[in-house]
């Protein structure tokens, strides 16, 4: 028992709820194999207490405040607004943050309405592509200026890491490195700056705040915004743990990636407007964009949110041919 013990202490620096599954884990073995596991032993206790409701709320998807503020910062033309924009990388790619460990750029697949990230290994073990919209707003590129000034600043490595290691320093200056941020990292510099001015959140609102906020919004966002299945599943790839294959309809494009940034587009054009009407409310608002998702999209087409899909003009109608019976009169004579 005491060996065990010390096993689930070193595992638990690893997350909350490591130690816990391994401990539900040895229990399964214990039960199912027979294996002699004294896993009641009362020095075991904390980690069966742990596993019994170590379940909490799930983490909530960020509110149209934390949006609209992260948008804000994200304007700056410095290395705390270029650290920003990375984070908003993060939110609409809907990656697990494990993910953006294990992505790197594709520059010849990426255009000026996408980029593309491939993701070496996923939930399944296999490879998949992911899009990001380059603009968050008219007018700014912001996914692909910051693209390019990391690129200016770490050379051919910032297309190997999609989230460098950042550490803010008082209230304005950070420090970029160029190694690969980890999770806790990450969430330590997203907690201390949802705590500068004007934002302020305090220590309470911060601890709810984790990378699975990040990836909880756009679907949440979706939902509220009644978007159809196809749409909602192209967030994710198209793929869940259920199924190792895509629709047929997917599987065959060539145009998936641009489809899924398209949803992902919609939804950025989507919160930031419900943010200017309702600046302190939740994901549930994007209720009221729903009469307004057609104007949204053929405003999204236009070369200011990248060019390449400018909608073309009306067709003229087709022409029809002359016939002989056009030169008629009204009896019907030539």
């Amino acid at each position: 028992a005491m060996q065990i013990r010390r096993f689930l202490l070193e595992q638990q620096s690893k997350g909350p709820t490591v130690a816990p599954s391994l401990y539900s884990s040895l229990k399964f073995l214990r039960d199912h194999l027979k294996a002699d596991l004294p896993l009641d032993d009362a020095i075991l206790s904390e980690f069966k207490q742990k596993y019994l409701k170590h379940l909490p709320e799930q983490a909530r998807p960020l509110t149209l405040k934390v949006w609209r503020y992260l948008m804000m910062v994200g304007r700056r033309g410095d290395e705390l607004g270029k650290a920003t924009v990375m984070v908003l990388r993060v939110l609409v790619s809907n990656l697990r943050f494990l993910h953006t460990r294990r992505a790197s750029l594709l520059p010849g697949m990426s255009d000026e309405r996408i980029q593309v990230w491939q993701v070496s290994e996923g939930k399944d073990g296999a490879p998949f592509r992911i899009a990001v919209p380059t603009h968050l707003h008219e007018s700014w590129p912001a996914i692909q200026d910051l693209q390019d000034w990391l690129e200016n600043r770490f050379g051919p490595c910032a297309r190997e890491i999609m989230v460098f290691e950042v550490v803010l320093v008082g209230m304005d200056r950070v420090i970029l490195t160029g190694r690969r941020c980890s999770g806790q990292r990450f969430i330590l510099f997203l907690r201390a700056l949802l705590q500068r001015p004007p934002l302020q959140l305090s220590d309470e609102e911060v601890e709810l705040i984790t990378t699975y906020s990040l990836r909880r919004t756009p679907p949440s966002a979706a939902d509220a915004m009644g978007l159809p299945q196809c749409d909602r599943d192209g967030l994710g790839n198209w793929r869940d743990a259920s199924s190792r294959k895509e629709p047929m309809s997917v599987r065959y494009s060539s145009y998936r990636l641009h489809a899924s940034a398209d949803t992902k587009r919609l939804i950025v054009r989507a919160l930031s407007h419900a943010a200017e009407h309702y600046p302190d409310g939740e994901i549930s608002r994007l209720s009221g964009i729903r009469p307004h998702i057609e104007r949204m999209k053929f405003e999204l087409s236009r070369a200011e949110w990248g060019s390449g899909a400018e909608v073309l003009p009306i067709p003229s109608p087709p022409q029809r041919a002359p016939r002989a019976s056009d030169a008629a009169d009204s009896f019907g004579r030539s």
